[in-house]
């Protein structure tokens, strides 16, 4: 995939006694399958933090192999719990995109877990104060969940925070507009690679769940579905 890189969307990883039938398969991947995953990521590709992507994506940085940015949306506090170990014992960067008026509540990530992921390696994200779709919202609130979000994040980890996610990957104008003036990089909902000199504020990911990813060749099938 020469000057091409992935971007991969996970939400949940959680353990077969977690799971319902009343949960969309969307949203979830095992833990064995999300170590599966790790391992042929650690083998095939050269796994990368978002702002290394982004220096990739300028031109400024190159890898020896197809670079790859693992990222997850919402901040559930399974992440802490199954996939936090995992990203660890392989030693693989990822990026959760935190919802922050959800930390601290029931079956989500807490303030202390979020500080003690990011001195590991695992860097925090604005995905919005309350996941409101922006679409079609006044631009006053808009700024409202893009500022508040962006605070909270610098507030409680004492850096700058420069990422984006769109809830539910929908956005207008206005949306994109305010996006714009208070990051530097955004992704929206559309399926597919990164390529380099691409527009830092339209960037494509790939959804990743475990009815699509269960096995390595179909994980594997999955991240070259969009060469």
């Amino acid at each position: 995939m020469n000057g091409k890189a992935v971007v991969l969307t996970y939400h949940r990883v959680l353990d077969g006694p977690d799971i319902s039938e009343a949960m969309h398969p969307g949203m979830y991947v095992t833990r064995e399958v999300f170590e599966r995953h790790l391992e042929y990521l650690s083998k095939k590709y050269c796994v990368v933090t978002l702002n290394q992507l982004r220096e990739w994506i300028q031109g400024k940085l190159s890898f020896p192999g197809t670079p790859c940015a693992i990222t997850f949306d919402d901040g559930w506090d399974d992440n802490y719990r199954n996939a936090y170990p995992l990203l660890k014992r392989f030693n693989l960067p990822a990026t959760i995109f935190v919802i922050t008026g959800d930390i601290g509540s029931r079956e989500m990530l807490t303030w202390n877990q979020v500080r003690e992921m990011e001195a590991w390696g695992i860097a925090f994200e604005s995905h919005t104060v309350s996941h409101v779709v922006l679409r079609g919202r006044q631009r006053e609130e808009i700024q409202q969940e893009l500022r508040g979000s962006k605070q909270r994040l610098q507030n409680e980890l004492n850096r700058s925070i420069g990422w984006f996610c769109y809830p539910k990957g929908i956005y207008d104008e206005i949306a994109d507009e305010v996006v714009q003036e208070l990051y530097s990089a955004a992704f929206t909902g559309e399926l597919g690679l990164v390529e380099k000199g691409d527009d830092l504020f339209h960037l494509r990911r790939i959804g990743i769940h475990n009815d699509v990813s269960m096995t390595v060749p179909l994980f594997a099938c999955r991240l070259t579905t969009f060469l």
